[in-house]
């Protein structure tokens, strides 16, 4: 009868995740009732956890269960990478910044440039978090390849934050004074532009050079080989960021590479989401200044585009400073905003709300035409579906 109140249960827990029964049979005779729950992300940030078992070995299968999902997205994560990640940029003005440059390169007709929230770091990263595994499939590399079939004709930068506090949190501190939690704090004169232009250029001086002009025949196998091996070694990732980023040291500093002056006229979107649009903020904190210095990349930013953006600061989410958007609303810029009921129907947040309507309704006021969607508002706010919005702006 014990056997037979376990099998039923295995068969729930299957219909519950989608797998075979058989799986979890599998795992049942394999597996020791030793695992504990791995507790969810809580909190204004992360409000989902996977769901709670307390019957003896059914919660060691639904954890079991839960890696099996991991591996297998890192698996796809590995077998799609078709990324340059440049590292520590700008170290020479101690604004150490990743980039992950994807999509085209010498031939792109526009450069997006984009700035990721919390959570998100390198798969690997994630992977060996307690919390943030489960949500590999948004990692920093997945989501350049995601923005580079969102925008096939570019080439794609995604800049990483300075840090990332608890491996959790998006800490941009080198484009916004910013505490441990990545909650900034605004100025008209912290320097962002000129950050942004000293990494811009740095990725377009080292991101034009692809990995088969890098390296020779035998490194390239040694490469290959590598990508090859178990999605278990997790440091497989980092050795071939290391590797790539080696090679186009050597390259730069030979002075073997050059790169069509005609990149100065690629126009660039700017792009936030989530944590990530505090630095889109920063920007225009010091859009002001900007106009009047012409070395900076603003007369190339064509597009700006917030994806539901939000913090814990408690202000300043969304800019409502008047004289700040009235600066704006007088340059050709685009701006579209996407926003989910995770950021702007939180309860416990409730200004971002508030503040998202106020920056749309003065731009709007000042003639800007804005792009205004609200994304799954008939849904539950979930952090599901916060992420997704990268999948449908």
């Amino acid at each position: 009868m014990s056997l037979f109140l376990s099998t039923c249960r295995l068969l729930c827990i299957s219909v519950l995740f989608g797998t075979k029964p058989l799986v979890y049979i599998s795992f049942a005779f394999k597996s020791k009732v030793t695992d504990k729950v791995n507790p969810g992300l809580t909190g204004a940030h992360h409000n989902f956890c996977k769901p709670a078992y307390n019957k003896g070995w059914e919660q060691t299968l639904i954890n079991s269960h839960y890696q099996f999902l991991c591996q297998a997205a890192m698996s796809e994560v590995k077998s799609q990478i078709n990324v340059i990640c440049l590292k520590n940029l700008a170290a020479n003005i101690e604004k150490n910044t990743d980039v992950i440059v994807a999509g085209r390169r010498s031939d792109a007709t526009e450069h997006v440039i984009f700035f990721g929230g919390d959570v998100q770091d390198y798969p690997e990263n994630m992977m060996n978090h307690r919390d943030n595994g489960r949500y590999v499939q948004w990692n920093s590399i997945a989501t350049a390849e995601l923005l580079a079939k969102r925008f096939p004709t570019a080439m794609v930068m995604v800049f990483k934050p300075q840090s990332m506090h608890l491996n959790t949190f998006s800490v941009y501190s080198q484009f916004v004074e910013s505490n441990d939690f990545g909650c900034p704090k605004h100025s008209r004169d912290f320097g962002a532009w000129r950050t942004l232009s000293v990494i811009y250029h740095e990725v377009i001086k080292n991101g034009l050079i692809s990995l088969k002009d890098l390296c020779t025949t035998e490194k390239t196998e040694s490469l290959q080989s590598s990508e090859k091996s178990s999605v278990e070694d997790s440091d497989n990732l980092h050795e071939v960021r290391e590797y790539e980023l080696a090679c186009v040291d050597k390259v730069v500093g030979d002075g073997q590479t050059s790169f069509n002056s005609s990149v100065a006229d690629i126009p660039i979107h700017l792009i936030g989401f989530s944590k990530g649009c505090v630095v889109l903020n920063q920007l225009l904190f010091e859009i002001e200044a900007a106009c009047k210095d012409r070395s900076t990349l603003l007369p190339r930013v064509h597009a700006m585009t917030w994806l539901d953006g939000g913090h814990s600061g408690g202000s300043n989410t969304w800019i409502t400073d008047r004289s700040v958007l009235k600066c704006f609303a007088s340059l050709p810029i685009t701006v579209s905003v996407h926003v989910t009921p995770y950021q702007v129907k939180d309860e416990m947040r409730a200004w971002i709300g508030k503040e998202k309507r106020r920056f749309v309704e003065q731009l709007t006021k000042e003639g800007m035409k804005i792009t205004d969607k609200i994304h799954f508002e008939d849904d539950p706010k979930s952090i599901e579906n916060h992420f997704r919005v990268l999948e449908v702006f």
